[in-house]
Parts: C-alpha cells; sequence; structure tokens
C-alpha cells in the first residue's frame, strides 16, 4: 500500500520534510504531559493574564517581550536582531518561557509556574533553540 506524500515541516523558514529530524520531539515521553511538568487549568488561565498585563504595560507581545519586572531575555535572537516576531496579533502562538527554568520541586507549586516575573515570550525558533542548549526543560 502507498504510503501519504511527505509534507513540509510546520515550522516557519525550515525546508525539511516530516519528520522534521531538527523540530520532531524526540523527548516528549521523557519528558511527561505538561500537566505533569505543571502546566494545568491554572496555567491556561494565566496566559491570557499575562499577555494583558504586557499590552497594559505597553509592551508589545512579541518575541523577546516580558515585564519591566520580569527576566531581560538572553534568548531571544529576534530582539537581538530588532525583529518584531509574532505570529498572531495577541501573542497566543508565542511561548511563555520561564526564566529561570522551573526546578522539578517548583512545577506543582502555581505561584512558582504561573508568576509573571519569571516569563519572558519566546517565538518556537527561539524556544527551539533554547531547548537545544539545555537551558529549558519547559
Amino acid at each position: 500500500m502507498p504510503s501519504a506524500a511527505s509534507r513540509p515541516c510546520p515550522w516557519p523558514r525550515c525546508s525539511n520534510l516530516q519528520p522534521c529530524p531538527t523540530h520532531t520531539r524526540t523527548t516528549d515521553r521523557a519528558r511527561g504531559t505538561a500537566h505533569q511538568r505543571g502546566y494545568n487549568g491554572a496555567w491556561l488561565a494565566f496566559r491570557p493574564q499575562f499577555i494583558a498585563a504586557l499590552v497594559q504595560a505597553g509592551i508589545l507581545p512579541v518575541c523577546g517581550a516580558a515585564l519591566p519586572t520580569g527576566p531581560h531575555t538572553q534568548d531571544s535572537q529576534c530582539q537581538a536582531a530588532g525583529l518584531f516576531t509574532y505570529t498572531s496579533t495577541d501573542g497566543s502562538s508565542l511561548h511563555l518561557d520561564h526564566e529561570p527554568e522551573l526546578q522539578d520541586w517548583e512545577r506543582h507549586n502555581v505561584r512558582a509556574v504561573c508568576d509573571p516575573e519569571r516569563i519572558q515570550l519566546l517565538c518556537g525558533a527561539c524556544h527551539s533553540q533554547k531547548r537545544k542548549r539545555g537551558v529549558a526543560k519547559c
């Protein structure tokens, strides 16, 4: 039986076909589910609140954005290049990234997981680069 045609990798500017050797998550099983990593209903409710707080502070929800009291990112290549990278106008396609990363003992502490002073926005490419460096476990 013939197999389905390969599709392009969904990552922007990636020319690989699926399964993409660069963007396939081979470690997801070892990482556990999002819920096991502390991302539950409180986290889902926190996301739009964080984006609203950025907008209220006059900060565009783009890659590298954080609240004034939040992390000063070194992880956004977009910000370093002067780019305003976003995939949707409300920032919902950007990753909310912890900096410093959550420790295992913090993952079930809602205050630590939903602490706006530890969150920076990263586009998919910058978040992936951070994970490749071994800095982020998500």
